[in-house]
């Protein structure tokens, strides 16, 4: 086994028991559910945090001693992986639920070097919506400390500081609550439990740019479009290729919702596929594959029962068929080839009936050239074609793969290879050294390659085995300019037409253009396009108190606005210094909100935040919902703060004679004082 061999067969998702003194955390005569005989259990004491530790999302270091009474959950993980992504809507899950007794801290141990950079980091952390405190392990001592082995791990901590139980993979979050209650349960009980909300946080900023972490883009140019996966923004952009506007699809929130463009919801969008109005789309989030049709303006899934798939090799047809972050794809006439990132697999549909089923890779996280059944890949996540043969960028394998389009054809290795063989070197084949390459696009016999740790844009020549650096230094940043001289920040995603590749550069949230005749990099200009909305978490936060309020009727065709005010308890603030989030969603057509009001950072966060909306003629109605995240701090004490969400549902119509009131919404937070029993 390799000494970081993440998740897979070996390890099957495994429960471990943490030192060998330690006894099984639920003994044989406690029934599940109830409180275990923790007295009996030989735990042993939690080794305690580097002290020059480098943390974020945290104002300050944290100790285990410090965190003396609470459940602590160690996360520990890496960010390119996919099972690490995979559990983190678990962890959130744990955090609501246990809000005053548990405290998730993530332990970000690289498997790469260009991951154990903070700001790569930190990067990671906005795109997927961590807001608990994250250790940049970046020596290995925590792993080495917890005798971790493998990616993703939690380890449990009882609030005396003693280890209680490890995990391994995903899907342990029944069992986690299970333990985590008997834990709460019995330190209750003895009086070594403290329950106050966690340790002050210092939270992600949302960024305000047009496009947000694009993972991939995709060029017709029989009909001169081009179309963006906006991954963050949870939208797709439609745009021609002289950058104007032809459609935003989807919503802008995280959800999964058919239907017109408008109202259609994605979750984390990556490979997409146009050919004339067909336009296929991985929605990785969601696992399903979703179909657009241009035409018509409409969405529908059609692939993927919207549920993660936790059985291997099991295939089936359309919507029953249970998908695992489909990540990239490629269509020829009759099929679509779907890279399975969470089944390092790549799968086929029959675009005429529906049916899916496994193509290629065993299903083994590892690197195997061999009949397709056989093969082995490693988080594959891009794919191309040429007609005669599928291109993969086998994304933790560091590799170039390519595959015949026969079933019972060969997989094989074109460049690079290996799960922990990486680096930035050019040459023939296996000599090659790439770095987490998620992108690939094939065009006249060139195959271009996203390596996306190494910020860079190569080119492989299928007729000489050759592999060179076609555009990037090496070097994270943005700069347009010659080959020799632009700057990327870990591309994703490429696709190409006309002379001219198009490059989704994720980290610096834009769409680059390299000429490929002239030799020059510039960027893609979305003309119009703005940001739908402040919040990109990976999933929705559990905590939020909602408050449903009296139908509201306003007059038609007349302006007015929600004011909402903030009250807090004697002895607290709101934290003006850290940004609020307001986000505004409409079911129905009684009022509207200016885009602008729809999704927006509030810098500084005010006791008061007014939205100004307008109204329809009588006889409509409408659902509006207001959200509002910001921080509360103690008065005169930063170091005690707690986010908080709180939203409000208002029915409102619209009728010819009204009063012209102002909705007023406020929030007394009178549960921050039952938290911190006052």
């Amino acid at each position: 086994m390799l000494q970081y061999y993440r998740k897979a067969f070996i390890l099957s998702w495994g429960v471990w028991l943490v030192f060998a003194g330690l006894q099984a955390a639920w003994p044989a005569d406690n029934p599940a559910g109830t409180r275990p005989a923790l007295p009996h259990m030989k735990l042993v004491p939690a080794p305690e945090f580097p002290a020059n530790a480098e943390w974020i999302n945290t104002e300050q270091p944290l100790s285990l001693r410090q965190l003396r009474g609470k459940v602590v959950l160690l996360d520990f993980w890496t960010y390119g992986c996919i099972n690490c992504i995979h559990i983190l809507p678990d962890l959130k899950r744990l955090e609501a639920a246990f809000a005053r007794e548990l405290v998730v801290i993530g332990i970000h141990t690289a498997k790469y070097d260009h991951e154990s950079v903070r700001a790569h980091i930190q990067q990671a952390i906005h795109r997927y919506g961590i807001t608990h405190p994250v250790m940049n392990d970046r020596d290995h001592r925590m792993w080495n400390a917890y005798r971790v082995s493998g990616w993703p791990t939690q380890i449990l901590i009882d609030p005396a500081g003693r280890v209680i139980q490890g995990f391994i993979g995903e899907h342990h979050r029944e069992r986690m609550e299970r333990l985590i209650t008997a834990t709460i349960a019995y330190h209750r009980e003895k009086g070594t439990l403290r329950e106050v909300p966690p340790p002050a946080l210092t939270m992600p900023e949302p960024s305000d740019t047009p496009l947000r972490y694009p993972g991939k883009v995709a060029v017709d140019t029989v009909s001169s479009r081009l179309v963006v996966a906006d991954t963050n923004h949870h939208r797709l952009v439609l745009a021609s290729l002289e950058g104007d506007m032809i459609a935003v699809i989807g919503n802008g929130q995280a959800g999964m919702a058919d239907g017109s463009f408008a109202t259609a919801a994605f979750r984390r969008p990556q490979g997409v596929v146009l050919q004339g109005d067909a336009l296929y789309v991985a929605d990785t989030g969601n696992h399903v594959v979703r179909r657009v049709d241009l035409a018509r303006g409409m969405v529908e899934t059609v692939l993927g029962s919207g549920k993660q798939a936790r059985t291997l090799n099991v295939p089936g047809y359309g919507r029953a068929v249970p998908l695992n972050s489909p990540w990239a794809l490629y269509r020829d006439e009759t099929a679509l080839y779907i890279a399975m990132a969470g089944w390092h697999q790549i799968w086929h549909a029959d675009l005429a009936t529906g049916y899916t089923e496994p193509f290629a890779g065993s299903g083994r996280e590892a690197w195997v050239d061999d009949m397709h059944i056989d093969a082995a890949f490693g988080q594959p996540s891009g794919l191309a074609g040429d007609g005669q043969k599928l291109y993969v960028a086998d994304t933790e394998v560091n590799a170039l793969r390519v595959l015949s389009l026969d079933p019972d054809g060969m997989t094989t290795t074109a460049a690079g290879g290996g799960l922990f063989t990486f680096g930035d070197r050019d040459g023939p084949g296996r000599t090659v050294k790439l770095q987490h390459p998620q992108g690939v696009a094939v065009s006249r016999g060139r195959v271009f390659i996203a390596d996306t740790y190494n910020h860079k844009v190569k080119q492989f020549d299928p007729a000489t085995g050759q592999v060179h650096t076609l555009a990037g230094t090496g070097a994270a940043g943005y700069r347009d300019g010659a080959l020799d001289q632009a700057l990327f920040y870990e591309p994703s995603g490429l696709s190409v037409g006309d002379g001219k590749l198009y490059v989704a550069d994720t980290n610096n949230h834009r769409i680059r253009v390299i000429d490929l005749a002239a030799g020059v990099v510039s960027t893609f200009a979305l003309k119009g396009l703005t940001s739908p909305s402040a919040s990109d978490g990976l999933v929705e936060d559990d905590r939020v108190e909602t408050m449903k309020l009296d139908r509201h009727v306003v007059p038609e065709l007349s302006s007015t606005s929600a004011r909402i005010h903030l009250h807090p308890p004697k002895g607290w603030k709101v934290n003006a210094r850290a940004p609020g989030r307001l986000t505004v969603t409409i079911d129905g057509n009684a009022v509207g909100v200016a885009a602008a009001h729809r999704g927006q950072t509030i810098r500084p966060m005010p006791d008061q935040v007014t939205v100004p909306f307008n109204v329809a003629r009588a006889g409509t109605s409408a659902l509006v919902r207001v959200d509002l995240a910001f921080v509360l701090c103690r008065s005169g004490d930063e170091g005690v703060c707690v986010p908080r969400q709180v939203a409000w549902e208002i029915p409102v119509q619209s009728a010819k004679r009204a009063v012209r009131a102002e909705l007023l919404l406020h929030d007394r937070m009178t549960s921050i004082l039952n938290d911190f029993g006052e």
